[in-house]
């Protein structure tokens, strides 16, 4: 099944009952299990996260996979939105932050880096993919290292 995200931003909560199986609107993480498996371009998904506004309404829409966006993916894609506005990949790494904490039986090193990004391809491998349409936004964050990414639809202000 298809279903199209942009369609149900903007709609209250409740909109989304009879697509996923346990409907609670207090929830405080907001992530449903859906009825049906459902397909973004042949990517397969059951489950969304959704964040919403201050009355309710949905904002957001992000759905996890568990591979990488390749070309005939993105063909796909732009056959239904267009060129997308940007794909930035990592340039020049500006900053590197290393903090060590250890505690009794634990020792942590985190590293945090910053880049400044450039426009590429998907050869380049895009931090990111950003679609920019009239009343909503697509953006794909791509985790290679993880081998997944992070689809988003975001209502438009």
């Amino acid at each position: 099944m298809n279903l199209k995200l942009e369609t149900i931003l903007g709609k209250p909560l409740e909109y989304i009952k009879e697509l996923v199986l346990d409907f609670e609107n207090d929830k405080v993480s907001k992530t449903f299990k859906l009825r049906f498996e459902y397909h973004f371009f042949g990517m397969i998904y059951n489950q969304i996260s959704i964040d919403v506004t201050d009355d309710n309404r949905i904002k957001s829409v992000y759905i996890n996979f568990q591979r990488l966006l390749n070309q005939p993916d993105l063909n796909n894609i732009i056959s239904q939105y267009g060129v997308p506005n940007h794909m930035k990949v990592k340039d020049i790494l500006l900053t590197e932050d290393i903090s060590n904490s250890s505690e009794a039986n634990f020792k942590q090193q985190t590293t945090k880096r910053t880049y400044s990004l450039k426009e590429g391809s998907l050869d380049d491998k895009p931090t990111f993919i950003l679609w920019n349409q009239e009343t909503f936004s697509l953006k794909f964050m791509l985790y290679y290292k993880q081998n997944g990414m992070q689809l988003m639809f975001n209502k438009n202000d």
